[in-house]
């Protein structure tokens, strides 16, 4: 606490919110960022609250609460994600917090790889309908334990990786659509022997998965493997 306070000392915050979906409560945390008197890098946790609401004068007055109580005297930089709420606290911060450097012109830093995930979730509706196609198969199969049993049977039969199973993504993060695509496509001839094995499979479901599904996924994971390769470098 005592580095942090010193004036001569920069820091770094990162911060960020969400709803936990079960509590209905909004959360933040704060990261504050440091490179020490023998030079190196620190990374450490200073804030980890419940807050009012996502409004950027919330969240403002959360964050200068906090800068407060750790008696933290020059905040360099914030990096935050692009929701337009921010933009809000960070016009609120800059008149608040003293010994900003040129003002605070430089105050404000964008998260690249939420950049990145805007980027690719609009790249990803050009080909929802394939990816849509493959999703609703891979939640119809996870559904109940019984067609789980009988897909990793068709796995059985045909020698497939027993360790390997269908997972599911969560809309708001690409990469784990990537890693849902990247296992089914490896899964597809399983998909297939289970066309026979589940009388209901073609019923329940709009569209099953085709070849032509497959072929393109394929090619969207490759894609995607490179946009995981820099987010993961960043």
């Amino acid at each position: 606490m005592a580095y942090l306070s010193k004036l001569t000392n920069t820091i770094h915050l990162t911060t960020d919110t969400w709803t936990s979906s079960c509590q209905r409560v909004n959360y933040m945390v704060v990261t504050a960022h440091f490179i020490d008197d023998d030079w190196v890098m620190h990374k450490r946790i200073i804030n980890f609250r419940p807050i009012h609401s996502h409004k950027g004068d919330d969240m403002a007055r959360e964050l200068l609460d906090c800068i407060h109580s750790w008696g933290i005297k020059n905040v360099m930089t914030l990096t935050v994600d692009n929701a337009s709420s921010n933009d809000k606290m960070i016009d609120l911060l800059v008149k608040k917090l003293p010994n900003l450097y040129d003002g605070g012109k430089h105050f404000h830093v964008r998260c690249m790889t939420h950049i990145l995930n805007l980027i690719v979730k609009d790249g990803l509706l050009e080909l929802n309908h394939h990816v849509e196609c493959l999703r609703k198969a891979i939640r119809y199969v996870r559904h109940s334990t019984q067609r789980i049993s009988q897909f990793k049977k068709c796995m059985k039969d045909l020698n497939v990786d027993p360790n390997k199973f269908l997972c599911a993504d969560m809309p708001t993060r690409w990469n784990s659509t990537y890693e849902m695509l990247k296992v089914a496509v490896d899964l597809k001839e399983v998909f297939f022997a289970y066309e026979f094995k589940d009388n209901s499979y073609h019923h329940d479901l709009d569209k099953i998965p085709e070849d032509s599904d497959f072929k393109v996924c394929k090619a969207l994971v490759e894609f995607l493997e490179k946009f995981k390769i820099i987010t993961e470098i960043v």
